[in-house]
């Protein structure tokens, strides 16, 4: 019991943190698909863009068709806590339905993408693929019409009507092909983002993979969850959607079914928490494409971004003591004696709210906290000092 309410609380609320000032941020609008602006031909690279050296660089080329690829290959996902989300199956893609508990599995993935321009400031969607790695649509990381490559781009996972249960990460590069870039082809309308810190190891990460059958995504069941900003929706809520598609081309799938503003770059996933596209742009009579992982996009996906990654490790998490527990009267909190910075110490409960806030000065190393006033339940301890951040439960009798 102990030790799985410790995983719950490595992946669980932690401080209730308030998110910045969002009234600048929009929803980024839904493109609506059109035929590509130039053609390149075969020609097709993979462009790397560091947002703190401002420098554009090919990576590589990549085959835009992936014919000397495997047709089916899968990189596993990666839970985040050993809670079980049940999902309904069904033939169409329903409507939106609220998700209230975004802190667990696979719903922890879902990050919420600030993105801000030369030219504006918007919303997006996208999943964590590894550690340190988001995929979301090529559009949201790159836009002529607001200035070509983003300034910056913050990243929330689990993001719920301005509380952030894990924090957030910065996005130091981000990737594309030029077949989005120099020509706005939809079938490309795919990208990456690469990290400052692995927050995946606390909130988990979906699998990403590629199938040439199409029958495959028109007979089984397929996830997405994202933030709709459009009328009714304010996009500060994680909504969800699974159906089927129902229809199917080489570069995309598509569905009978409206996608909002804020929702581009939302993954489309199977049962198995394996991503197989991202929502992308709106077609005629309310149809929503999503651009779909090819063998191409899939061996770039695994070559050129995630394999650089596999090893990486989060150094930028805390290890705690939280004693006793069960608990009836206080808890002692122990942290490591070399942190040397000051530590915030929050307590909450299941659904994240904040219940007591205490800062420990620098050197300070044990905190006695009285729980006589809290009733009987499970509560997560969060510990915030400069960078390092951890998370435990307990358990109050």
């Amino acid at each position: 019991m102990k030790n799985l309410l410790f995983i719950i609380g490595l992946v669980a609320l932690s401080a209730a943190v308030k998110s910045q000032d969002e009234s600048n941020f929009i929803p980024l609008p839904t493109p609506t698909w059109s035929e590509p602006k130039s053609d390149s031909g075969n020609k097709n690279y993979i462009l790397s863009y560091n947002l703190n050296s401002k420098e554009e660089l090919i990576v590589d080329s990549v085959s835009s068709n992936g014919s000397d690829l495997p047709d089916s290959q899968i990189s596993e996902p990666q839970p985040g806590v050993d809670i079980p989300v049940e999902f309904p199956g069904q033939r169409d893609f329903s409507g939106l339905t609220y998700v209230q508990n975004t802190a667990v599995y696979p719903y922890s993935t879902i990050v919420r993408l600030y993105v801000t321009y030369d030219q504006g400031s918007f919303v997006c969607t996208g999943a964590l693929i590894k550690p340190n790695i988001v995929l979301t649509a090529g559009h949201c990381i790159y836009d002529k019409n607001y200035g070509g490559w983003p300034n910056s781009v913050k990243v929330v996972p689990g993001y719920n009507n301005q509380n952030q249960p894990f924090g957030y990460a910065m996005a130091e590069h981000v990737y594309s092909f030029t077949k989005w870039t120099e020509d706005e082809n939809f079938d490309w309308d795919m990208g990456s983002l690469i990290l400052d810190r692995p927050i995946g190891h606390q909130t988990g990460y979906l699998g990403y993979g590629c199938k040439s059958d199409d029958d495959y995504f028109l007979s089984n069941t397929f996830y997405t969850q994202g933030y709709p900003g459009e009328n009714p929706y304010d996009g500060k809520s994680m909504y969800k959607s699974s159906g089927t598609f129902d229809f199917t081309y080489t570069d995309q799938l598509v569905m009978n079914k409206k996608m909002y503003h804020g929702q581009s770059g939302s993954p489309l996933y199977n049962a198995d928490n394996i991503i197989y596209g991202v929502l992308s742009h709106v077609k005629s009579n309310n149809q929503t494409g999503s651009t779909r992982i090819t063998a191409a996009k899939f061996n770039f996906i695994k070559s050129w971004v995630a394999a650089k990654i596999e090893n990486v490790a989060d150094d930028l998490s805390i290890n705690f003591s939280v004693y006793p527990n069960p608990a009836t009267d206080k808890i002692t909190i122990e942290l490591p004696v070399d942190l040397h910075v000051a530590c915030d110490i929050y307590i909450t409960d299941l659904t994240g709210k904040e219940i007591e806030h205490y800062t420990l000065i620098p050197d300070d190393a044990k905190k006695d906290i009285s729980i006589k006033n809290l009733n009987s339940g499970y509560y997560f301890v969060s510990c915030t000092c400069g960078k390092v951040r951890g998370t435990k439960s307990f358990i109050k009798m």
